[in-house]
């Protein structure tokens, strides 16, 4: 019996051969948009994962993720930092700039301000250079996948200098960040140095950064600062969490992975 079914599946081999090549590529494209679908989907709440010095991240009631924000006043800062739960709290600038680098076109990057004293949220790897040396006047740290997008087949080095609103910016180290769901360059700079390159606007901080003391859980700090300030306060991983949830259920791209 099963050799004569064997017979009936390779008696035409035309047939045969269109059969697993069609089984074959289906599932090579499955396997491959399944991969892709993780892997974007990771990048969502990648910037949040990097920072892991904080508990909490703070952020204007009406922000859904990380990719759209909404600035909040400096005094939000201190009110946070009054909280009795709070070790320490920092600020923490995303934005947007567009960058020329000598005589290449225009790039749009992420702008990530850190705080100037803790530069707490810096990347979690350098490849290039020392991560103190932003502490430089016009120092920054690019990311090594914006270096070579932005300097494609260059060898990759320091001290080259980039402009941002009419300013010229040095790039003092080279890191390795996890790529952002938005695929631009990420560059790291003190607070008040992004402060003097980005369009001001009336409030220019983004998020706060929170630490817990000793002996708080992130959730009963989280609630607290809630509470105290009328912001919305999140565990970073319940912010990534949220971050995932909103790129699922507000955007096409499961269903177009799912399609195919």
């Amino acid at each position: 019996m099963r050799f004569i079914a064997i017979k009936m599946l390779m008696g035409d081999k035309a047939k045969y051969l269109g059969l697993v090549f069609g089984i074959a590529f289906a599932t090579l494209l499955m396997s491959q948009q399944v991969s892709i679908f993780f892997s974007l989907i990771g990048r969502t709440a990648s910037q949040i994962n990097d920072i892991t010095e904080a508990d909490v991240w703070v952020m204007d009631p009406q922000v859904n993720y990380i990719e759209e924000t909404k600035a909040l006043s400096d005094r939000e800062l201190f009110r946070v930092r009054g909280v009795r739960e709070v070790q320490w709290a920092v600020p923490l600038m995303k934005a947007m700039a567009v960058v020329r680098a000598g005589e290449s076109i225009l790039n749009q990057v992420i702008v990530m301000g850190l705080d100037d004293t803790s530069l707490i949220g810096q990347p979690p790897r350098m490849i290039m250079g020392n991560f103190e040396d932003i502490r430089k006047p016009g120092a920054m740290i690019m990311d090594r996948a914006g270096f070579e997008f932005i300097w494609p087949g260059e060898k990759m080095e320091i001290g080259r200098e980039i402009e941002i609103n009419d300013r010229r910016i040095k790039i003092v180290g080279i890191c390795d960040a996890t790529p952002p769901f938005v695929t631009f360059p990420i560059v790291y700079m003190r607070y008040s140095e992004a402060l003097k390159i980005i369009p001001r606007e009336r409030n220019a901080m983004t998020f706060v950064l929170a630490k817990a003391k000793a002996g708080i859980s992130p959730q009963t700090l989280a609630y607290a600062i809630a509470r105290d300030t009328k912001l919305q306060a999140l565990t970073k991983e319940s912010f990534a969490e949220r971050s995932v949830n909103y790129v699922l259920t507000r955007t096409g791209i499961p269903i177009n992975f799912g399609i195919t």
